[in-house]
């Protein structure tokens, strides 16, 4: 068709392709390679096609088993449409946790109640330690103690004695009447102001 006054358009060629098909025209040598070119870059542009298509499948499996794969709920999304001829690859789940929710705080306990303080007795009257040492019951560890509970004492009677700085300092009574308590142990350590004896005084 050169010889009908231009270049072959589209639709030239392809009449020209049917025709050969056909067997109603036998192309020259230089149709022949232009034909055997257009064949060649579409067969080319065809197995491109093709080959982003298995790609791109690949890649939706193992997504999916990924997916699969993970614990946890899942919710559908939108489907993925990519590649040649908008093919769908369907994609659609995605792995979501639930929301980290912080545990509350455990409830405050009140703290134990202290011991209740024996109601006071104005008939009670209790010697302090005057001085830092350490308290003992009697002269030596064979000796009797000074004072016992239910013993009744005189004013200026010693009860204890309280070593301080390797002295032996006497604790007398200050008052008369009878020994109801003796608080600290033999071989403790008092401090200053610490309770030793509760005496009842005499009627």
């Amino acid at each position: 068709m050169d010889g009908m006054g231009g270049p072959f358009t589209g639709f030239d060629t392809a009449m020209l392709t049917l025709a050969q098909k056909l067997g109603l025209l036998t192309p020259t040598a230089g149709q022949d390679i232009d034909l055997d070119a257009q064949q060649a870059q579409q067969q080319a542009q065809q197995a491109q096609a093709l080959a982003e298509h298995v790609a791109q499948r690949r890649r939706a499996q193992a997504v999916q088993q990924t997916l699969d794969r993970a614990p946890g709920p899942v919710q559908d999304i939108a489907d993925v449409t990519q590649g040649v001829g908008r093919t769908a690859l369907g994609l659609g789940r995605m792995v979501t946790t639930p929301p980290m929710v912080a545990a509350p705080p455990p409830p405050k306990t009140a703290p134990p109640a202290a011991a209740a303080e024996p109601a006071a007795d104005e008939n009670v009257h209790v010697i302090t330690s005057p001085i830092v040492g350490t308290f003992y019951r009697a002269p030596s560890p064979e000796a009797d103690p000074f004072a016992e509970i239910g013993q009744k004492v005189s004013r200026g009677k010693v009860l204890c004695i309280i070593e301080s700085m390797k002295l032996m300092n006497e604790i007398e009574s200050d008052v008369e009447g009878e020994i109801v308590e003796v608080y600290p142990r033999s071989g403790q350590p008092v401090e200053y102001g610490e309770r030793l004896f509760a005496i009842r005084l005499a009627a």
